[in-house]
């Protein structure tokens, strides 16, 4: 169930400081009368989302950058995902001006065995204009971003289970994962209260890796891959199913998913390439929409705002229904599992971590102000 990349993002995971609060901004009032003494004791917490560009070509691709740092010295993470190649992520570090922003790989932290660079303009607003350039991975581009607001977010409480556990889904009562072949009903608190099979034909014990739920219908999906032509699409059957386990239809989508989120009879579909929300009914898209964060994974859907996982940083983003990006969360406590699950509904967001080779998952109940 999990792939060798997993341990290798485990292995190569470095902890950070997660800053409790942080406001984008670059400019800071002090109690100093000096205004150089603030700039050097400014402490910095900055995000940004963003395009990538290929002059002369067609070739177009999405990055997040996230720096934390004091004065004008910072550290952090990026992540980018160049069209028709894989989402990868970098430790970087650098300097932020109030009109300039210069990244390069951290090697401090990881030995590298390429160069990589962001050389940007960043404008009163925090829009970054610039360049990425790596030699050694042939990319240069032109980057576009906006700065995003990045809130901290203190678990009302938490949960470890001691399994493995993945995908979540709340029925307005309770949440619902699945772990070792079977879906599993759960309190608030995180106890088990039920363990549902759910049997495709052939007596085929099934679980999804993609799970929401609405009108008292589940949702999940079962990967496959099809050849044609020379070619070989990676599709998802949507799979819906009662609450006592019996599947009642089993429709073809035009792309994988990656996560499944419905409210109000709208079911959307995380498209596992490209950077795309659709909206399907028995399997066909009715709707498309673009996004610009890389290595987004779980789905979970209110009515008016997406919100999703990062696969490399835990990060949690609120999307909204336009495709922008209106803010990125994260928990105030460090959690080094991978991310597993997202749902939410009455004001509060559940996240799962899992850890598959500790054999834990936790779960994490957040309060979310929603404008």
């Amino acid at each position: 169930m999990y792939s060798e990349s997993m341990r290798k993002r485990a292995d190569s995971r470095v902890p950070i400081a997660i800053i409790a609060w942080s406001v984008i901004a670059l400019v800071a009032f002090s109690c100093s009368n000096d205004p150089g003494d603030a700039a050097q004791t400014q402490d910095l917490s900055l995000s940004w989302v963003g395009e990538m560009l290929v002059p002369g070509k067609q070739e177009a691709g999405s990055l997040s950058i996230h720096v934390d740092g004091t004065g004008t010295r910072v550290d952090g993470r990026i992540v980018l995902e160049i069209d028709e190649g894989p989402v990868r992520d970098f430790w970087m570090r650098g300097t932020v001006d109030s009109d300039r922003v210069f990244l390069e790989l951290n090697t401090d932290l990881l030995a590298y065995g390429y160069s990589l660079s962001i050389d940007a303009a960043q404008d009163p607003f925090g829009r970054l204009t610039g360049s990425i350039v790596s030699e050694g991975l042939a990319i240069d581009a032109e980057i576009d971003c906006r700065a995003i607001e990045r809130i901290a977010l203190t678990p009302l409480r938490s949960r470890e289970l001691n399994r493995s556990a993945s995908v979540l889904a709340f029925d307005g009562t309770d949440l619902w994962s699945a772990s070792s072949g079977k879906y599993l009903r759960l309190n608030r608190e995180g106890d088990v209260l039920e363990e549902l099979g759910v049997f495709l034909r052939d007596e085929i014990l099934w679980t999804s890796t993609a799970l929401t739920l609405d009108d008292s219908l589940f949702r999940g999906h079962l990967p496959l891959s099809v050849s044609g032509d020379g070619e070989v699409q990676n599709l998802s059957d949507v799979i819906s199913f009662t609450r006592d386990g019996a599947v009642i239809s089993q429709d073809r989508m035009d792309h994988r998913t990656s996560g499944l989120g419905a409210s109000g009879g709208a079911l959307w579909s995380l498209g596992s390439e490209g950077r795309k929300l659709h909206r399907i009914d028995a399997g066909v898209t009715l709707q498309t929409v673009d996004y610009s964060v890389p290595g987004l994974i779980y789905l979970a859907f209110d009515g008016d705002s997406f919100w999703s996982q990062s696969w490399f940083d835990s990060r949690i983003y609120r999307i909204d229904g336009g495709g922008e990006v209106l803010g990125v969360y994260e928990m105030t406590v460090q959690d080094h599992g991978f991310p597993a699950g997202i749902a939410c509904g009455d004001g509060r967001i559940w996240v799962l971590m899992s850890d598959p080779f500790q054999g834990r998952s936790t779960f994490y109940e957040l309060e979310t102000a929603i404008d």
